[in-house]
């Protein structure tokens, strides 16, 4: 005679697999809505919140080049260098004002070539008023081989810089004086500003000025 064991596993009871089913519908309507406010954020971004992230993300990349880029002693006839100086790039005309240039022992993730980071580089700041801000630059592997503009690299930085001034503290008469143009003290011997001035232009959007501080011999300013 057969004997009949009653099985110790046995499925969900009808109760059981409604209260289950809300449980899931309801978590899946939480996590709906959740997702819908998230896009709704991200949609509801304006262009001035991208415009200021844009802006904030170059003013940091500058002072942290200027204050990774290294001075050279002076050795022999060379007179020291600062991190940030005057210089023309190879194959610049006499006849143009210099651009802020300055060195890099180990090159930014910015600047790369053939998919590659690179060494030491040399590194000078380009404005122009249809393409803003770049950066003309080549590597210490590239430097014998550098001989005019074109054989530079050049890296945008950001297209929105409408113009580009340099800030100088007269420390005699206690103020700042601002100009477009590079200050010459005397014949091709440029001053260095204290700051370097960004202005960032975007349609519909009010200006956004920036003043980046040049690293230079220490001397004491006042707030600008």
């Amino acid at each position: 005679m057969k004997t009949l064991h009653r099985s110790n596993q046995s499925g969900l009871t009808l109760i059981e697999m409604i209260v289950t089913i809300g449980i899931i519908a309801t978590f899946m309507t939480l996590l709906s809505f959740h997702l819908f406010a998230l896009s709704n954020l991200w949609l509801n971004r304006t262009d001035d919140d991208f415009f200021d992230q844009h802006v904030d993300g170059v003013v940091l990349f500058l002072n942290n080049a200027f204050e990774a880029s290294e001075s050279t002693p002076a050795s022999g006839d060379q007179e020291q260098q600062m991190p940030v100086e005057w210089a023309r790039p190879p194959g610049w005309s006499e006849f143009d004002d210099p651009l802020l240039h300055f060195r890099q022992a180990e090159a930014p993730a910015l600047f790369v070539r053939e998919g590659r980071p690179l060494p030491a580089i040399m590194a000078y700041i380009h404005f122009e008023e249809d393409t803003g801000l770049s950066i003309l630059w080549y590597s210490a592997f590239d430097a014998e081989e550098i001989e005019e503009v074109r054989d530079l690299k050049r890296t945008p930085v950001s297209s929105f810089v409408s113009k580009i001034e340099y800030a100088y503290y007269e420390l005699e008469d206690d103020e700042w004086e601002i100009t477009e143009q590079p200050i010459e003290e005397d014949d091709d011997i440029f001053l260095l500003p204290n700051y370097l001035r960004l202005t960032f232009s975007y349609p519909d959007e009010d200006d956004r000025i920036r003043s980046i501080f040049v690293p230079q011999k220490s001397l004491e300013l006042p707030l600008f």
